[in-house]
């Protein structure tokens, strides 16, 4: 295990200096900000574990960190669950509290974790969604960030405070950008355009702007709600039922698409599964690419040979309690934002040119022997 010792010696600093930078008291000791960062840098570098049972018992604080999330979304599942490993790795004691999607229970929630005297809270939250002042949760955060309270957020809800996202913008336009440049221009993206959701917003423009470069004009008809909306809703429905349910509302819609965008890995399997029943050739008739996948592991691969753009889900919730602990040791700069960048998987189910049929034809054949 790293020491502090260690870090100071390859920052070349005095165990002082690096005592109070990796404890947030860099400004008490007048310590540069260029050496501040250095320390930080080469305690990320070495692996440095704050002891944090040692540090509750000197401060008296109560090695409890809070933890709200949605598990409907499997990406925001997936990024809780990897922050709540690295917090019980670090001597933590967590304490998750999943909404399900259900942001009205999100104030109580946060009373109830506040009553605990937690000493930091990440969110994975839909706080800021509704109109300022008719947010009770919102407005708990602003008070609790006003304040200095430690809080960290995956994803930007517009608040002053720490952020650790994925680039959605990013994400929409490298799925949209793939599927043009194979010649598909009915691409069937059930959104809503006009959600209030940052992230929404975010993905919508993406979709613009691949649009906007290949120049080829957005179809409306092909994404103004092809579905019921308590789909849209997706709440208490999982992923796999969604796609599974949107795919003949995708059928129906003219012109008839040629590909399909769509949320998670799980809701593409749930469509190109109705996409069989029906018939319907993945991707010879229909190409799927799923926008916000998980990075494949080797069992993936073989299991469902989707073309995705996944997010590095373990190190953005690294990320997070890295930046919640620096505020928890009593780090008051302003409030940092680390956005990941995606990464676009090439499979089977949307992987060659419209031109090349027999290619196509070998990539079918590979595809539905995944998925029956």
């Amino acid at each position: 295990m790293t020491t502090l010792r260690e870090i100071a010696q390859q920052s070349e600093v005095s165990l002082c200096t690096a005592s109070m930078v990796l404890s947030g008291r860099e400004a008490e000791g007048r310590i540069a900000a260029a050496t501040a960062e250095r320390v930080r840098r080469v305690a990320r570098q070495l692996g440095y574990r704050h002891n944090a049972h040692a540090r509750s018992l000197r401060a008296k604080k109560s090695n409890v960190v809070g933890i709200v999330y949605h598990s409907y979304s499997e990406c925001h599942r997936r990024r809780a669950q990897a922050a709540a490993r690295v917090l019980g790795d670090e001597g933590f004691d967590v304490s998750m509290q999943d909404l399900s999607w259900r942001p009205e229970r999100e104030a109580g929630v946060f009373k109830e974790l506040l009553s605990l005297r937690v000493e930091g809270l990440l969110l994975e939250s839909g706080a800021g969604l509704r109109p300022p002042g008719q947010d009770e949760a919102r407005q708990m955060l602003l008070k609790l960030a006003k304040r200095g309270f430690p809080l960290v957020c995956f994803g930007d809800k517009e608040l002053p405070i720490d952020v650790v996202d994925s680039d959605r913008e990013e994400a929409v336009f490298m799925a949209t950008s793939h599927l043009l440049k194979l010649g598909h221009k009915a691409i069937a993206y059930p959104m809503q355009k006009d959600h209030l959701a940052p992230a929404m917003q975010a993905r919508w423009r993406g979709f613009q702007k691949a649009h906007r470069e290949a120049g080829v004009a957005v179809k409306e008809v092909l994404l103004a709600r092809p579905l019921d909306e308590s789909l849209l809703n997706r709440q208490a429905i999982h992923a796999f039922d969604y796609g599974y349910r949107i795919l003949p509302k995708i059928l129906i819609l003219r012109p008839r698409p040629t590909a399909l965008l769509i949320g998670d890995e799980y809701a593409a399997l749930g469509a190109i599964y109705a996409a069989q029943e029906k018939g319907i050739r993945v991707p010879d008739d229909l190409a799927v690419v799923a926008y916000s996948g998980n990075a494949e592991s080797e069992e993936e691969k073989n299991l469902l040979p989707l073309t995705r753009v996944s997010f590095p889900y373990e190190a953005m919730g690294r990320e997070a309690v890295r930046m919640l602990q620096e505020r928890m040791d009593g780090y008051k700069g302003e409030p940092r934002r680390f956005d990941f960048a995606p990464e676009l998987i090439v499979r089977s189910t949307c992987g060659v040119s419209r031109q090349k049929p027999a290619r196509l034809k070998q990539q079918k054949a590979e595809t539905f022997s995944a998925v029956q």
